[in-house]
């Protein structure tokens, strides 16, 4: 069963290997956080990523942690604003959590990777 502190625990060290990507220069992503809720071994976070280049998205995150803080799934729905969206988007703020540990969460490093695409399978029904 996963809490708000393993939840904070486990996004902090998401972001440190996040960050540690030799492909980038420090400082070209922040990335705000919040938890939306914890159910037993899952945990749902909101988050907005703001790249250095102009670049915003939206991001939800559902993820699986056992007792010692592993993610055993993860899933991600990855919305990038449209262009010149940036300049209107609101930033993120925390819904209501109790058990939030401190609520909205900045770390500032390097963008986001987008996970390579996935050919289509054609239909053979007709």
């Amino acid at each position: 069963m996963a809490d708000a502190e393993q939840v904070a625990k486990w996004m902090a060290a998401y972001l440190r290997a996040w960050d540690s990507n030799d492909r980038d220069e420090p400082g070209e992503w922040e990335f705000d956080w919040h938890p939306l809720g914890i159910d037993g071994d899952l945990a749902m976070i909101e988050a907005e990523t703001r790249c250095r280049d102009g670049r915003v998205s939206s991001n939800l995150w559902g993820f699986r942690l056992d007792a010692g803080t592993a993610c055993r799934c993860f899933v991600e729905w990855y919305m990038p604003h449209p262009s010149g969206a940036e300049k209107l988007a609101r930033p993120v703020r925390p819904a209501p959590y109790s058990g939030s540990p401190g609520g909205l969460r900045r770390v500032a490093g390097r963008p986001m990777r987008r996970p390579p695409s996935r050919p289509s399978s054609a239909s053979g029904a007709g």
